[in-house]
C-alpha cells in the first residue's frame, strides 16, 4: 500500500535493497535491526516514509559481528599454546567493535554482551583505545550493579599502557625485548592479565 511517499516498511526494505524478500525484512523487523525516525520498528505493515528508515547492519556477514567479536578477542586469550598467533585476532575485533559502536549497536546488546564488544578496546595497546575502554566501562558500570569489575580490569589495563606504552606480558609471544622497567614490572606477582 502506498499513499505518496508513505508505504509499508517490509517493502520500503525490499525496494531500498536492504532486504531481498519481505519475509527477509519481516525477519529483520522482527529481530529489531530496523530503525524508523531512529526507533526501533516495531511492525512490517507501519506506513512510513522511506527516507526514515535505517537498516543496523545491512551487510548480511556483519549481523553476526557479536559472535565475530567474541571469537576474535577471546582468540587472543585461548590460544596459549601458540604464542605467535596469541594475538592475532586483535587487529580483527578491534575494527568491528569501532563499527558497532559507530552505528550505536552496543546499545541493543544485553550488558554481558557489551562487554565483548568492548574489549577489543581494552586489548588493543593504543592509549586512545584505552580511554575509550575506561569510558565505556565506566558507562556500562554505572548502569549494572555488579559489573565493577569490568571498569577495575579496564583501569589496570589502562595504566599499564600509560606506564609503558604496550603490554609487556605481551613481549615474548611477540619476540619483544623486555626493558629493564618491563622486566622489573613482569617480576612482580599479578603483573599480567
Amino acid at each position: 500500500m502506498r499513499y505518496g511517499n508513505i508505504q509499508r516498511l517490509d517493502r520500503i526494505l525490499v525496494e531500498l535493497g536492504l532486504a531481498r524478500s519481505r519475509a527477509q525484512a519481516q525477519q529483520a523487523i522482527k529481530d529489531r535491526r530496523v530503525l524508523v525516525d531512529g526507533h526501533v520498528a516495531g511492525k512490517a505493515s507501519a506506513l512510513v516514509n522511506p527516507e526514515e528508515v535505517e537498516l543496523l547492519d545491512p551487510d548480511p556477514y556483519f549481523s553476526r559481528a557479536a559472535h565475530k567479536l567474541a571469537a576474535a578477542n577471546m582468540s587472543a586469550l585461548t590460544l596459549l599454546d601458540l604464542a605467535h598467533q596469541a594475538f592475532a585476532g586483535d587487529p580483527t575485533a578491534r575494527p568491528l567493535a569501532e563499527q558497532a559502536l559507530a552505528r550505536g549497536w552496543d546499545r541493543l546488546l544485553l550488558p554481558v554482551q557489551r562487554v565483548f564488544a568492548y574489549l577489543p578496546f581494552e586489548h588493543s595497546e593504543a592509549l586512545a583505545d584505552q580511554e575509550r575502554s575506561l569510558a565505556l566501562f565506566a558507562a556500562l558500570a554505572a548502569e549494572q550493579p555488579g559489573y565493577d569489575g569490568y571498569l577495575d580490569y579496564a583501569r589496570r589495563h589502562h595504566e599499564v599502557i600509560a606506564r609503558f606504552g604496550r603490554f609487556p606480558h605481551r613481549n615474548a609471544a611477540l619476540g619483544r625485548p623486555d626493558t629493564p622497567e618491563e622486566a622489573d614490572y613482569l617480576a612482580q606477582p599479578g603483573s599480567g592479565f
